[in-house]
């Protein structure tokens, strides 16, 4: 067999091996499980590091090295630069478990991986029941499309460890009662913009990537879509996103964008969010927490702590809902070293150690009295996260279904086509990937 892994040869200039305890963090060790004897166990596992992954990954780190003080495996942490980023991550998994020695042992990120990567993924079930992982309090987008892949006979590839859903942060003492319609939205952009204070904020550019404006971008598409009342395809897997409805989700945000954004918001990173929000100049932002409320809570760095709030999208509150997993490769040595790694990061105990706005995966955690002593606003966000919908679950070829929306995208946010004529574009690619690997199963949101 030729080593693929040749091509790898380069990976520790552009990987951020992490190690070492993170000072002041908690370290209180679970009761150790009793399978727990992993002297001279190896474990590395792959994830990625970028702009606001920082301190999950301090949490895992920590993590680490109390798992290796309590069962005697170490934990090698290699995370994907920023440079790079989330892109990469699929195919470097791929060449890695093509290569004659594999490196990786577990891997972290997006649960949509675990469609494309399901050949190489160790079905989990018979760890669950023999480790009595607790799989229940988790959030409930996770226990609507996390445990079964549909269409296959095993239940469960990854355990969940994160939770990634859009929230509407607003400023409170400028907005009285989040709209719940779209036209009492447009309303209260209008009114908070002026001078230099803006209505709507974004992420504009996330990562590297040739469509990286587009990724946050389609995400605002899609709640917009879904306040309409349709899903994005029929029980049958035909696309409804270039519908009328989709026409006029799409002709929407281009409009609020326009209109009501700051003209050089396509270039903002989620550090530049944040800090465009905590210094009082937008309204109403749209991202994930962990971009938003660190700063926006700082009281060393923030203009409006205890003046911000989090509301729903108009219409049914949905966005897209996205929750790092913890799965195992098939050809790791060490699976039950590997699971026991992955169930003590996932479970309550590990949970708690993350912070509340990186969203732990358990809502067990997130509802806890302490918890929300420390931030009123948690109701609201667990509320928008309990709404969240799963991005097309079971479908191997997911990443090509979402690129072609930010093709769509990159092709009318600019004005080289009609919002119709874009999505019709995506709508034609769509059909042709679903028609390669047509799925056995009927979609479902």
């Amino acid at each position: 067999m030729t080593n693929n892994f040749t091509i790898l040869s380069h990976f520790e200039e552009f990987v951020e091996t992490l190690g070492g305890k993170e000072k002041g963090m908690q370290t209180a060790m679970a009761k150790p499980h009793s399978h727990t004897n992993y002297d001279g166990v190896v474990l590395r596992l792959l994830t990625t590091a970028a702009y606001t992954s920082t301190s999950y990954l301090n949490v895992l780190r920590a993590m680490g090295s109390d798992f290796e003080a309590a069962t005697g495996a170490r934990v090698q942490i290699d995370a994907i630069s920023e440079y790079h980023g989330w892109y990469y991550l699929l195919p470097l998994a791929r060449v890695d478990a093509d290569s004659d020695e594999p490196r990786f042992d577990l891997f972290l990120d997006d649960h949509e991986f675990q469609y494309s990567l399901l050949p190489i993924l160790l079905p989990l079930d018979d760890l669950i029941e023999e480790f009595n992982y607790d799989m229940s309090g988790f959030l409930n987008p996770i226990h609507r499309y996390g445990h079964i892949l549909p269409g296959r006979s095993t239940q469960c590839y990854g355990l969940p460890f994160r939770a990634r859903v859009p929230m509407v942060f607003y400023r409170n003492d400028w907005i009285d009662t989040f709209p719940t319609t779209w036209e009492e939205f447009d309303r209260v952009l209008a009114e908070n913009t002026g001078g230099q204070r803006y209505g709507l904020g974004f992420e504009g550019a996330h990562f590297k990537h040739p469509f990286c404006r587009y990724e946050e971008l389609s995400k605002m598409f899609f709640a917009r879509y879904w306040s309409l009342g349709d899903p994005l395809l029929t029980p049958d897997w035909k696309p409804l996103i270039n519908s009328d409805k989709g026409v006029a989700a799409l002709t929407m945000l281009k409009r609020q964008i326009q209109q009501y954004a700051p003209p050089d918001v396509m270039n903002w990173t989620p550090t530049a969010l944040g800090a465009a929000f905590a210094d009082g100049r937008l309204a109403v932002v749209e991202s994930i927490a962990d971009s938003v409320v660190p700063l926006a809570r700082d009281a060393a760095r923030s203009e409006i702590v205890g003046r911000w709030s989090v509301g729903l999208y108009p219409g049914s509150g949905a966005a897209f809902f996205k929750s790092h997993r913890m799965s195992i490769f098939k050809h790791s040595k060490h699976p039950k070293a590997a699971f026991a790694f992955a169930a003590y990061c996932t479970g309550n105990e590990g949970a708690k150690r993350l912070p509340f706005y990186d969203s732990p995966a358990r809502k067990a955690v997130l509802t806890a009295p302490e918890a929300i002593a420390d931030e009123p606003n948690l109701p609201h966000m667990i509320e928008a996260m309990d709404r969240g919908i799963g991005w097309v679950p079971g479908v191997r070829s997911w990443l090509h279904l979402w690129e072609a929306v930010w093709y769509a995208l990159a092709l009318y946010m600019p004005g080289y086509a009609s919002a119709k004529a874009a999505l019709d574009m995506t709508a034609s690619k769509w059909e042709r990937v679903l028609a390669k690997q047509p799925p056995d199963w009927e979609y479902r949101e």
